[in-house]
């Protein structure tokens, strides 16, 4: 009998009589029992990105997104340099509605942080990943270092 690794919940045991006579359905499996997660967009290294003045400083390719079977959305960040004195705000932002869905500020402490939002963008939204300065550094010159942003979709269908 196969085995199916990606199927985590099953209400009966799924043969391969089931697929071969396509008498699989979905009510036979339970709630998110098929579940995956995909890396989506994302902001290389980037070192010695301005930190002396506000504003977007690195931004991954726009995403087009469409939200079925979508059921969060994790971020994953880390910076390695930044001015004691800045706040750099990593995250994915709806460009659309210009409002930040899952975020997180760095405010003068280097460190590497997931974080999930189980709120997502309606269908048809443009999202993107940045790294924004939202609190400058007072010393001409100042400069952080991201050494990634990653944008996770989970998906989960029954």
């Amino acid at each position: 009998m196969p085995v199916y690794r990606n199927i985590r919940a099953i209400k009966l045991p799924i043969t391969g009589d089931m697929i071969a006579k396509k008498t699989l359905y979905a009510d036979h499996l339970a709630v998110n029992a098929i579940a995956f997660s995909c890396p989506t967009l994302q902001i290389g290294r980037s070192a010695g990105l301005s930190a002396d003045s506000t504003g977007v400083k690195a931004r991954s390719p726009r995403y087009w997104f469409r939200a079925s079977g979508v059921k969060s959305l994790t971020l994953g960040a880390k910076i390695s340099s930044i001015p004691s004195d800045a706040v750099v705000r990593v995250g994915v932002i709806d460009v659309d509605l210009n409002e930040w869905i899952v975020w997180h500020d760095f405010e003068g402490s280097t460190g590497e942080y997931f974080l999930t939002s189980y709120t997502v963008p309606g269908d048809d939204h443009t999202v993107e990943l940045r790294a924004e300065v939202t609190t400058a550094s007072a010393t001409s010159g100042a400069t952080f270092d991201l050494d990634y942003a990653v944008m996770i979709i989970d998906f989960g269908f029954s």
